[in-house]
C-alpha cells in the first residue's frame, strides 16, 4: 500500500536523537515516503544521519508545535504530487519511542477495515475552554501522535482548510482543544468513521499513560509516550522499563541514553508533590518518601 508519512519532530539542543532515527527506519517499512519536519534549526551535518531515511526535510522553527509541523509536511506532499496516488496519509510524531512491536502487525489490523480515519489511541477525557479558563469534558478523540487519513479525507475540502489554518497558539492546550479534539469534531460532522487500534484507549482516559502497561501487553500497542520516562518523578505512572526489555524486542538502551539527556527538572511545588504523595486507602495512609514506602496504620471508626 503506498503511504506518506509526515513526521513532526523537536529538539531543544537540535539534535535527531537516535530513538527518533530507529522510529524513523521502521515507519520507512511501511511509508513510501517519509516528510522529516523539524521545529528546531537542525544542521546539515545532523541530518546526515536520516538522509537515507526521510525523502524531505524541512526545518525551521515555527512553534506551531506538531500540528505545525505536520501543515508544513502536508504543504509539500501536496506540492509534490505525493497525495495523488497515495492510499494511506500518516502523521505521527517524536513524543513516543518504538515502535516495541513492528509496526506492520498493527497497519496489517486496521488497513483493510473500512475506516476513514484510524489512531494509535483514543483519549476518552477532552477539555474546554470556558471564558478563559481550561476545564475537562467527555470527548472521545483521536490523539494526534499516530493518525492515519484515507484519502476521502486528506483530499477533501474540509481537511484542506482545517490543516492550512493552524497557526501559533499561546499554549498546548489550546493546541488539543482547536486541532487534536478539533480534527475529531470535524470528522464527526463530515460523517467519517474513525476508530483506535488499542481498544483500552476507549475505556481509560489517558490510557497511554495511566494504562500503557496494558496497552503494550494486551494491545500490542508499538509505540510508548518518552514523557512516561523523561517525567518519572511523577509517582502515578512509574517508568518500567523491565516492561519494556522483557516482553519486546525494543532496544532499551535507546530510552535510556534519552532519558539522561531529556530528563525534565521539576518545579519546587512537584517536588513536593513527589515526596509528599498521599493516596487514602482502606485503613492505610501511603506516604511516599523519596521513593520508599511508608505506610502509617490508623484505627478505624467503630459504630456507634
Amino acid at each position: 500500500m503506498r503511504r506518506v508519512a509526515i513526521f513532526a519532530h523537536y529538539d531543544k539542543d537540535n539534535i535527531i536523537e537516535d530513538y527518533v532515527i530507529f522510529y524513523l527506519q521502521e515507519l520507512k517499512k511501511v511509508a513510501e515516503k517519509i516528510i522529516f519536519v523539524s521545529d528546531s534549526n537542525i544542521t546539515e551535518s545532523e541530518l546526515e544521519k536520516i538522509n537515507n531515511i526521510a525523502n524531505h526535510t524541512i526545518t525551521e522553527k515555527h512553534g506551531e508545535y506538531d500540528f505545525g509541523s505536520y501543515k508544513r509536511g502536508y504543504l509539500l506532499a501536496k506540492e509534490l504530487g505525493y497525495l495523488q496516488d497515495c492510499e494511506e496519509l500518516v502523521i505521527c510524531n517524536d513524543s513516543c519511542y518504538g515502535p516495541l512491536y513492528p509496526f506492520e502487525n498493527m497497519f496489517n489490523t486496521m488497513s483493510p477495515k473500512k475506516l476513514d480515519v484510524w489512531g494509535l489511541t483514543i483519549n476518552p477525557e477532552g477539555m474546554s475552554l470556558d471564558n478563559g479558563t481550561i476545564k475537562s469534558q467527555e470527548f472521545p478523540h483521536i490523539q494526534s501522535y499516530f493518525v492515519v487519513f484515507k484519502p476521502q479525507v486528506f483530499k477533501s475540502e474540509f481537511f484542506d482548510n482545517f490543516i492550512t489554518s493552524v497557526k501559533k497558539e499561546e499554549n498546548k492546550e489550546l493546541i488539543i482543544i482547536k486541532y487534536e479534539m478539533g480534527l475529531t469534531q470535524l470528522l464527526i460532522d463530515n460523517n467519517f468513521e474513525y476508530d483506535a487500534y488499542c481498544q483500552l484507549s476507549k475505556i481509560i482516559k489517558s490510557s497511554h499513560l495511566k494504562g500503557y502497561e496494558t496497552l503494550i501487553l494486551d494491545d500490542k500497542c508499538p509505540l510508548i509516550k518518552t514523557s512516561i520516562f523523561r517525567e518519572n518523578f511523577k509517582p502515578k505512572f512509574p517508568p518500567n522499563y523491565k516492561l519494556i526489555e522483557t516482553q519486546t524486542n525494543y532496544d532499551i538502551a535507546l530510552i535510556k541514553k534519552d532519558v539522561i539527556r531529556n530528563k525534565k527538572s521539576i518545579t519546587f511545588t512537584q517536588f513536593v508533590k513527589c515526596i509528599f504523595s498521599i493516596n487514602n486507602t482502606y485503613s492505610h495512609k501511603i506516604i511516599t518518601i523519596c521513593g520508599f514506602v511508608i505506610k502509617i496504620a490508623r484505627k478505624k471508626k467503630r459504630a456507634s
